[in-house]
């Protein structure tokens, strides 16, 4: 391959976001991920059948953020790597890229055939490493599954065109020559030029590259690049024609007719099957292609309504997700663009209100001129600048002769020959701008999703937004510090219920199909209400005490809200939670409220503090004895990395918390309710992870009376 050749390639963009998947998988992994405990075993083998997801993950590991995770081929270590999250992003925007593209039935059908065929010369080329003892099988299985990798770019960029190119019976040869007049590069060179941009320390590039070639050209080459060869070569055969192929098999691994045939169709068998278990009628007698393309409909189907599900809940989601800082905000906004648009390497100018100047920031690291740029807005006449006076896109192009030397300037900076310049917010608190630098062919693109591109801007500026008032409410000082720790304290406890009833909501919308499970969660939510009802209360006047001692039973409190937290603050990060309830623990006379916060204080620290697939435990105990005194106890643990040895002096007293929106008064809360309910509380941690335990006055609430018989 010469050089001017994949300089030509790789200036040609292909984005593979854009790529389409099966839905009755994308269905199938849309289900799995709204588990409350994601069976990890599962997703990954369902990624496994799907090239398209498969190709992003890899993508997706290369980038700066994932870096030391570029040379790993295991796509389970991958998907831990990544992160729940943002595996449930890539499945998700797959699914919606599916739902609205405008494919035709004919090119479905392709689709189809092509994924089908990816699935079988996986299995196939797993099944010739096994025999000839290549290891890792599973790279074999990688490289199988990605062959088709640039027929379904070219058949996305230009359908009507590769689909008739596709229909036509060609040899290698001549099917490699015309895609390379028409579209300029083969689809074998594609795919390996994709893998190439992923840096893995492997041959799968190169088995990519030569998958078609003449069995005497790659005879002498690696082992990975004889096994994809002969496994595409068994993928384009039916059975009956496997005698054509003897030669090849015994050139390229000594194989006899016999064993091809048991190649071919233990490959077969295992693709049905795997299509029968997950996607198929096992009772229908058809084609799987044939099947797959009768059943479009009804899998489109599913597939809007596992898109409408799924999107309220990753709102919700993402919503819980913490941003300390403009930094970490940037920086989700950059992988999210590139998640869901594709598009790599934003800019920000972000509003300054003391200085009234845009002030550059670069998220990646790799622009650092862009942080040393200021632009006032008044008065400016570069184009850049006018899209946020003038709340709306601005595109600057290295062809315009318009641009003034700041636009130039930014132009050259971002290394495209077009620059959008978009708006964070259309409304007066526009809190800056978004520049993205884009290649020709990505501006189409971009007009194509302008309207979706200013929406996500609009959200991205009301986050900014909330952040800088968080920012701005730290900073302040009350001139009377007795009355600011109460005001930050409410307010504080006021978060916690919110989040409840937010969560809810959109469980209630999801689940308006399933009436059954309706009242008990409106119940909940009604308490929650009421909660925050009491402590706006307790905030007007604060010398009433708006709920008197009432028989509370622990244990179900402990269920309920667990029920809760396992729905919303850990299902995130993925959190497991147990339960170690002591069934001899009484009803106890106690204010309800006080305790519930006192619980949610504690694992939401936990849930903000743990990292993914952590444990947490939390004990009831009917019988604690201290200082003569008896209590029940209460005890929240978790394997975490701990408590820093910092703060652990300090731990109940009040002190600067790096989360925005938070005063850092959570223990500091949970100490006074508990002094007010005549409690204790300590707390043991460790590399081992953290415990709190609570000891709660045994006052046992007195049995009811019962009514005497007539």
């Amino acid at each position: 391959m010469s050089e001017p050749e994949s300089t030509a390639r790789k200036s040609t963009v292909f984005h593979l976001e854009t790529l389409p998947s099966i839905p009755q998988f994308l269905v199938e992994m849309l289900h799995l991920m709204q588990q409350p405990e994601v069976d990890m075993d599962k997703l990954v083998h369902l990624l496994r059948q799907d090239s398209a997801i498969t190709a992003r993950i890899f993508q997706l590991a290369k980038t700066v953020t994932f870096r030391p995770w570029k040379d790993v081929h295991d796509l389970h270590r991958l998907v831990v790597t990544l992160g729940l999250n943002r595996v449930r992003q890539i499945i998700l925007t797959s699914a919606m890229e599916q739902v609205f593209s405008r494919w035709t039935r004919v090119d479905l059908r392709q689709v189809h055939d092509l994924w089908y065929k990816s699935l079988f010369c996986a299995q196939l080329a797993k099944e010739v490493a096994r025999i000839t003892g290549y290891t890792p099988a599973d790279e074999a299985y990688l490289a199988g599954l990605l062959h088709r990798l640039g027929e379904l770019l070219l058949l996305v960029k230009d359908p009507p065109a590769y689909h008739q190119h596709l229909e036509r019976s060609l040899s290698p040869g001549e099917a490699a020559e015309l895609e390379r007049q028409r579209w300029e590069h083969t689809a074998n060179e594609l795919s390996a030029d994709i893998v190439d941009s992923w840096q893995l320390s492997s041959f799968v590039s190169d088995a990519l590259r030569y998958q078609s070639q003449p069995v005497d050209q790659v005879i002498e080459t690696m082992a990975l690049v004889r096994i994809l060869n002969l496994s595409r070569k068994l993928t384009d055969i039916s059975t009956p024609e496997l005698a054509s192929l003897v030669h090849s098999g015994a050139a390229l691994f000594s194989f006899t007719e016999g064993t091809l045939v048991d190649i071919h169709a233990l490959a077969q068998d295992r693709t049905q099957h795997l299509l029968k278990t997950f996607i198929l009628d096992p009772e229908v007698e058809k084609h799987s292609i044939e099947q797959l393309v009768a059943e479009q409909d009804q899998a489109s189907n599913a597939l809007h309504k596992e898109v409408k599900k799924h999107s309220l809940l990753t709102v919700f989601q993402s919503q819980l997700a913490p941003e300390h800082d403009l930094a970490s905000l940037c920086q989700n906004a950059a992988l999210e663009l590139q998640l869901i648009f594709g598009w790599h390497r934003p800019g920000f100018f972000i509003f300054d209100q003391k200085t009234q100047c845009l002030q550059g920031y670069d998220p990646t690291g790799q622009r650092e001129k862009l942080n040393q740029l200021s632009l006032k807005p008044e008065g400016s006449r570069s184009l850049a600048v006018e899209a946020f006076r003038m709340r709306e896109i601005r595109l600057l192009s290295a062809e315009s002769s318009g641009l003034n030397l700041v636009d130039q300037q930014l132009v050259r900076l971002f290394g495209h020959a077009n620059l959008y310049s978009i708006p964070l917010g259309t409304g007066p608190s526009c809190q800056g701008l978004l520049c993205l630098g884009l290649p020709a062919p990505d501006v189409a693109l971009f007009q194509h999703k302008s309207a979706f591109v200013l929406q996500f801007c609009e959200q991205l500026g009301q986050r900014l937004a909330v952040l800088q008032q968080q920012n701005e409410l730290s900073t302040q000082e009350n001139s009377s510090e007795a009355h600011n720790f109460q005001l930050r304290s409410t307010v504080h406890e006021i978060n916690n219920p919110l989040a409840i009833m937010k969560n809810y909501l959109h469980l209630l919308e999801i689940k308006l199909q399933d009436q059954h499970e309706i009242p008990a969660e409106i119940q909940v939510l009604q308490e929650e209400i009421n909660r925050v009802a009491t402590l706006v209360a307790g905030l007007i006047d604060s010398s009433q005490d708006t709920q008197a001692d009432t028989p509370v039973n622990i244990n179900n409190l402990v269920e309920r809200l667990t029920i809760f937290l396992r729905k919303s603050l850990f299902a995130n990060r993925n959190i497991r939670v147990e339960l170690d309830l002591d069934p001899q623990v009484p009803p106890l006379l106690l204010n309800k409220d006080k305790l519930t916060q006192v619980l949610l204080n504690i694992c939401k620290n936990a849930a903000e503090a743990l990292p993914e697939h952590s444990h947490l435990t939390i004990r009831t105990r009917s019988q604690i004895f201290m200082e003569e005194e008896c209590y029940c106890g209460l005890e929240i643990e978790d394997n975490g990395p701990g408590i820093p040895f910092e703060k652990q002096e300090k731990l109940f007293q009040p002190q600067p918390s790096p989360k925005p929106g938070h005063a850092g008064l959570g223990l500091v809360v949970v100490k006074n309710l508990l002094n007010e309910m005549g409690g204790k509380i300590s707390c043991a941690t460790g590399d081992w992870g953290a415990r709190f335990q609570i000891l709660l006055p045994r006052n046992v609430a007195p049995a009811p009376e019962k009514s005497e018989e007539r």
